[in-house]
């Protein structure tokens, strides 16, 4: 059985770095950041406040994390020599390969020649503060939860605190005083000249009723319980004592041959039980090893596997469950220090309910090649988490099998790579942003690994402070500085204090004498929304719920350049008794001018649930509970919608607008010009504007859109852009008569000849892969006029000439830009498509990419000719390549991107996409981006099928998007040529995956929906 993983990590690269804190994630990746003392300074969405500090006869311990070991999984404190009685004190906090769970074990060693008798302290807080409160209360554990979260968001993670082992000489009694907890072992002895050993579990679940089984069960798992901790080690705990294992009996074992695949076994209740687990059944399989042959025994099957290696004299050697997280195989690599006949129990990750387990394949593969090296968490100790900020990095990657010879650091603020040997390096940060540290590490014989961290740094806000629930008037006069977007536009800066998570806000602008415009960035420097009401009126209008709590900067200014007058501004928090204008808006249909597409823009917070629709032309009321409705006037004229509109609370709103209704279809035609098209950073442009109205006494207004957020409104505009890179210029054309747009799009390219080529650090081939694509966002407006669709590629041995956008039963080819260089190497491609508004009705387009008459490709080509296309998963003879690919480095933006309420699966692939015949496993990719509320799983899932495999988040982008990824295992040549074409898709057989929030709101990608989409 697939273990269930509660992936709920999306807050955590936002919160404040802490000093010395090394962070350890959990086999279920519930994270445990380790501070100063050895305290567990936070977990997952943090879901403690600085718990397990130790205090030995009423005087605290003190030391610091002092190494990491090679497997990462360990963290080991400075030693501490008690002042009063001599005792010498080191931690050890060790997280699970295996399971959801983290060990504490304090090490007390009596130097003296006296014994000694001693009080054991373990306290702090409970779990995140007050709100956390306790659901079972017993002698060997306390189960926690939080009730103020779990009603709005969907809860923190359950909490369990396990102390002694039942029977046990040793044990702990505990005292809880508000949401202060204390773990005591009175009277503990510890002989003269002698080491003891103490330990502890903390767990983190997806809820109380896991986290109780969980306690009932784990300890009857000895094994796991007790891994990573030696015989020698054992023998010193005084408050655990796992229980004997049996000698295994060899009896009747199937041989193996060295690079064979056995499959068609069968676990059953009926076989015999396993030697190291607690009631469940295993098969034995023997083999034959020459001295330092280095082979891999996996094991693959439907359910969670896992593997035991034995001598012949039934010396356990080696085990395994998941060599890589979220998988249902387990493997074993192992080199023989002598010749001679070797064992392995093939069993179960844990007992099944109902006693069947199912079918599994086992095979034993030679393993001479190069074993990567293993890169680790890096520590990030800022000496101020504002700007300007020297870090200080510090990695414990390891080399099993040689050395780590360099260290290349990706800093992702425009500055230089850093490679050296050093496991340490400091580097200082001007700008404030959210950044992702990317660390690109090489062994001895080529290999290389990577891991990036996140590191935010805030500004100090400058403006004036705005209380929330308050207004002011203001001026735009010609002694205000500019918008730090728009260099032409006049602007008043206010500093929005004490945001709180989750409450929406309200911004309103008022102004009798220009087009109000208002801008929202947070403490970081990233701009969150703007709002014009899109020109409908003077007022800009603006709602926003944040996720993450920072104080917030608003700029008020205009949507024209350089305008000047007087304003009222309000922020409010949203209420019951908020009143709010509702923006109608409508696009003509192409085929019948006198039918209109109208959608109204409700705020989710209102929860609309009916809509009585008057389209003032004399025809019946229309009442739906869609936002978006369709109307067919019988004559052209000008006619005023009113729309009221009912939540489940029994409350109305209404809304008011005029309309002009044509009797032909009239768009306004949007194209520029631009020069230059290409040069050198910072490249001045000039753009002259094209575009025409379709009706006379038509006005036009125009919004420029040049990336990363600059924008102008301008007619002819000039823009410098500062840094290299692939800018997809939009320009989007308003019609003030008709309220009808259009968009026009032009990529410009700017290079820095002095930038350094990126490292690739994934499996690269002979052949480009492009891994994943996607649309962004997803979820598109039924209005809007353009789509974002991109493409993550890998290069091959030569660099790439082209990507295309490819339709399968059309001539269309489209080129897509090169866009940005992540830290790993690997590329995003891009392209723009426009199109006139309202050309989609409100639907699901379903599968996009495939090689069916109707989907679409994205193929890239390098410069030898060679080539691949997504969404091909082709299997043929493709060993890896054996020298590094580089990429040529264009920075990330950091705009962040459309956030929709619902979150959004953005594109999805495989890594590698070209699969060799003798590969046994792929990884499957996807980048989510959150909605209203942060993300609680994703998943790959089998349609018309039970399977399901949880995604592990895996890094964040520097967008601020999640990359999530599982592993998917098969036999060798166990993946059919049939799923080469259309794995992802809605049909049965086919895969798709699922973002689910914690609001139960999702998305399963591929689906690309079209409906009332706004900006959150």
């Amino acid at each position: 059985m697939i273990k269930r993983l509660w992936v709920i990590l999306a807050i955590l690269c936002w919160l404040p770095i802490h000093a010395s804190a090394i962070q350890l994630i959990d086999g279920e990746s519930f994270v445990y950041d380790i501070g100063d003392n050895g305290v567990l300074v936070n977990g997952t969405l943090n879901a403690y406040q600085n718990m397990y500090n130790l205090r030995v006869n009423s005087t605290n311990y003190v030391g610091q994390p002092e190494n990491l070991t090679s497997q990462g999984r360990e963290v080991i404190t400075s030693l501490y020599t008690e002042p009063n009685t001599g005792l010498e004190i080191r931690r050890r906090i060790y997280v699970s390969n295996n399971y959801n769970f983290a060990r504490y074990m304090e090490i007390i060693r009596n130097p003296t020649a006296n014994a000694q008798t001693i009080d054991i302290e373990v306290y702090g807080t409970l779990g995140s503060g007050s709100r956390t409160t306790t659901a079972y209360d017993q002698q060997q554990f306390l189960i926690t939860d939080d009730e103020a979260v779990t009603g709005s968001l969907g809860g923190l993670p359950a909490l369990l605190h396990y102390h002694s082992q039942a029977g046990s000489p040793i044990t702990a009694t505990h005292t809880l005083v508000g949401d202060k907890l204390n773990w005591t072992y009175r009277n503990v002895e510890i002989p003269a000249q002698t080491q003891v050993r103490l330990i502890y579990f903390v767990a983190q679940t997806q809820d109380v009723d896991t986290a109780y089984r969980f306690a009932l069960n784990f300890p009857s798992n000895p094994i796991s319980l007790y891994e990573g901790i030696t015989a020698n080690q054992q023998a010193e705990l005084i408050n655990f004592f796992p229980p004997a294992t049996q000698t295994p009996q060899f009896t009747n074992p199937v041989f193996l041959n060295l690079d064979e695949v056995r499959s068609g076994f069968n676990l059953e209740a009926s076989d015999p039980l396993s030697s190291q687990r607690a009631n469940i059944p295993t098969d034995y399989f023997g083999f034959d090893l020459v001295q330092d042959q280095t082979i891999a025994i996996r094991m693959t099957a439907s359910f969670d596997t896992y593997l035991y290696l034995f001598d012949d004299q039934g010396q356990l050697l080696d085990s395994n469950d998941d060599a890589k997280k979220q998988t249902t195989h387990s493997e074993i690599i192992f080199t023989p220090t002598q010749t001679g006949r070797y064992y392995v129990e093939a069993t179960a990750h844990e007992q099944n309910k109902n006693l069947t387990y199912g079918t599994y394949s086992i095979e034993l593969k030679n393993k001479t090649i190069n074993r990567n090296p293993l890169a680790h968490a890096f520590t990030i100790q800022a000496d101020s988490d504002t700007i300007p900020t020297t870090v200080t990095l510090t990695d414990f990657s390891q080399d099993v099998d040689g050395e780590v010879v360099e260290r290349c650091w990706h800093f992702d603020d425009a500055t230089p790579m850093v490679c050296s040997a050093e496991s340490s390096i400091t580097h200082t940060y001007e700008q404030a942003g959210h950044y992702s540290i990317g660390l690109t590490v090489k062994d001895n014989a080529g290999g290389l690994s990577f891991h990036s961290e996140s590191l935010s740094l805030q500004a100090d806000l400058n403006g004036v402070i705005f209380p929330v629930d308050s207004s002011t008037e203001g001026e735009l006069t010609i002694d205000d500085g500019k918008s730090q977007t728009r260099i032409n536009a006049y602007s008043d800066r206010y500093v929005i204090k004490g945001v709180s998570v989750g409450q929406e806000l309200v911004v309103e602008m008022q102004s009798t004498q220009f087009d109000s415009f208002v801008y929202l960035y947070d403490a970081f420097g990233r701009q969150l929304r703007f709002d014009d009401n899109s020109g409908s009126g003077q007022n800009a209008h603006l709602r926003y719920t944040p996720l993450y709590p920072t104080d917030l900067l608003l700029e008020a200014t205009s949507f024209n350049d350089n305008a000047l007058g007087q304003y009222n501004l309000s922020v409010n928090l949203v209420s019951q008794d908020t009143d709010f204008y509702i923006p109608i808006e409508a696009a003509t249909a192409l085929d019948n001018a006198l039918k209109t597409t109208f959608v109204a823009r409700i705020p989710e917070s209102f929860q609309p649930r009916f809509f009585l629709w008057d389209f003032g032309d004399g025809t019946e009321f229309v009442g739906t509970d869609n936002a978006v409705v369709s109307h067919q006037f019988e004559r052209a004229g000008n006619y005023t919608v009113n729309l009221e509109i009912r939540n489940a609370a029994d409350q109305t709103v209404t809304g008011e607008r005029e309309f002009t209704i044509s009797n032909r279809v009239v768009l306004p035609q949007s194209n520029f010009q631009v020069t230059p098209l290409f040069g050198e950073a910072p490249l001045r442009t000039f753009f002259t504007n094209n575009s025409s109205a379709g009706l006379a006494g038509d006005t036009l207004s125009y919004l420029w859109k040049f990336g990363g957020g600059q924008v102008a409104t301008g007619k002819n505009p000039a823009h410098t852009f500062a840094r290299e890179g692939v800018y997809q210029v939009i320009l989007q054309t308003y019609s003030s008569l008709n309220q009808q747009s259009a968009s026009y799009t032009i990529p410009i390219t700017v290079i820095d000849r002095d930038s350094v080529n990126v490292p690739v650090t994934g499996v690269t081939r002979q052949r480009p892969q492009v891994l994943m694509a996607g649309f962004d966002p997803i979820l598109q407006d039924v209005l809007e006029t353009e789509a974002t669709l991109f493409a993550i590629v890998r290069p091959g041995a030569t660099p790439i000439q082209s990507v295309r956008l490819l339709s399968n039963d059309t001539d269309f080819k489209q080129a897509m830009q090169h866009t940005a260089t992540y830290s790993n190497g690997d590329q995003r491609f891009e392209t723009i498509l426009t199109f006139p508004r309202g050309i989609y009705p409100v639907s699901e387009l379903g599968d996009l990419f495939g090689d069916d008459a109707g989907q679409f490709q994205i193929q890239a080509l390098d410069q030898a000719g060679q080539f691949h296309a997504y969404p091909n998963l082709e299997i043929s003879d493709s060993p890896s390549l054996l020298t590094t690919t580089t990429s040529l480095r264009i920075e990330p933006t950091k705009q962040v991107g459309i956030r929709r309420s619902h979150p959004q699966v953005l594109a999805a692939g495989f890594d590698p996409v070209l699969i060799d015949i003798n590969d046994g496993e792929l990884t499957v990719k996807a980048i989510v981006r959150e909605g209203l509320y942060p993300i609680q799983n994703v998943t790959l899932q089998l349609n018309g099928d039970n399977f399901s495999l949880p995604m592990r988040w895996l890094e964040t982008l520097p967008n601020g998007d999640k990359l999530y990824t599982s592993t998917y295992t098969y036999p060798q040549q166990g993946l059919a040529v049939s799923t080469v074409s259309q794995f992802f898709g809605s049909q049965v057989g086919q895969f798709s995956i699922l973002v689910t929030d914690q609001a139960q709101r999702s998305h399963q990608f591929p689906q690309y929906k079209i409906g009332n989409y706004l900006p959150q």
